[in-house]
């Protein structure tokens, strides 16, 4: 679980803020930014458990791949569908769960940044990538530096990629670099941002 360790940083920073009285430590703040903690770490488990079926079921699909090779299956739009399919595709599945762990990301960071004063010695941190892909990649992509084309890949390497599949003579964009690598950024962050308001 990729982020327990950061959950029990967490919690243990608000039982020191609440046993030492700190001035303008708001416990709602704290239950919300525990909660958004373990709201991350239960959904990248669930991303990283569909990844494995979605593997699986491509190995049915296409045949084993090679060890110690990256496979990289892009999704684009095919055309708006003549009929509703019953139920959304194992593909499908991983971009929704992809993208509520941004937005879920983005709300624990606008906790951090915008409720300071509740978390006293908790500082803003930067998490450049989670910012980047909730920003240009999902509510904003219409913008510069995004990419209107709603596509996406899945690599077994970097996990998956929103909007990264564009037009012959799109403007350049931001790159995602995965779920994985961006997941890992934005947990090393909130670590030390804990572990130093826990040590001062």
């Amino acid at each position: 679980m990729l982020f327990s360790d950061t959950a029990r940083l967490a919690l243990g920073y608000a039982h020191r803020a609440e046993a030492q009285k700190m001035p303008g430590f708001d416990s709602d703040v704290a239950f919300e930014l525990l909660s958004r903690i373990r709201q991350l770490d239960w959904l990248y488990d669930e991303i990283l458990q569909l990844e494995g079926e979605y593997w699986l079921l491509e190995e049915k699909r296409r045949g084993p791949r090679p060890t110690d090779t990256n496979w990289i299956n892009a999704f684009v739009s095919s055309g708006i569908p003549k009929d509703l399919e019953p139920s959304l595709s194992i593909e499908d599945r991983l971009r929704v769960l992809v993208e509520s762990f941004y937005y879920l990301a983005h709300r624990l960071l606008v906790i951090v940044d915008q409720c300071s004063l509740g978390l006293p010695g908790l500082t803003t941190i930067r998490a450049p990538a989670v910012r980047r892909v909730r920003n240009n990649l999902i509510e904003h992509a219409n913008k510069s530096g995004g990419r209107v084309p709603y596509t996406f890949s899945v690599s077994n390497v970097a996990g998956v990629r929103l909007r990264s599949v564009g037009k012959v003579g799109e403007p350049d964009t931001f790159l995602d670099n995965g779920i994985h690598n961006n997941a890992m950024e934005l947990r090393d962050e909130l670590d030390a941002m804990l572990r130093s308001a826990i040590a001062a």
